[in-house]
């Protein structure tokens, strides 16, 4: 029996990605096969996360929504303290 919970379940993924036009014409795919899927996992020699390929049946590919974060420490990517997501608060 699998008890795995499905991925995003109780997370409304309707506020995750921007809307807009741009991003919809830039970034966003249809969503992938299962044969598209397979090819992908068959290339990387492993299974992608079941999380992840939930995502691209939502929607595959865009721009996030919210794409910063608050930290404690000043940046050099910005005066405030919100640093775009990816990137260290600090320089190395």
């Amino acid at each position: 029996m699998n008890n795995q919970a499905t991925p995003f379940s109780g997370f409304d993924l309707s506020g995750f990605w921007e809307d807009s036009d741009y991003a919809r014409k830039e970034y966003v795919e249809p969503p992938p096969t299962p044969a598209a899927i397979a090819a992908v996992e068959a290339a990387l020699g492993y299974r992608l996360p079941a999380s992840y390929i939930a995502l691209m049946q939502s929607q595959n590919g865009g721009i996030p929504a919210r794409c910063c974060f608050p930290t404690d420490q000043p940046s050099s990517w910005a005066d405030s303290t919100t640093v775009p997501a990816g990137r260290p608060a600090s320089p190395p």
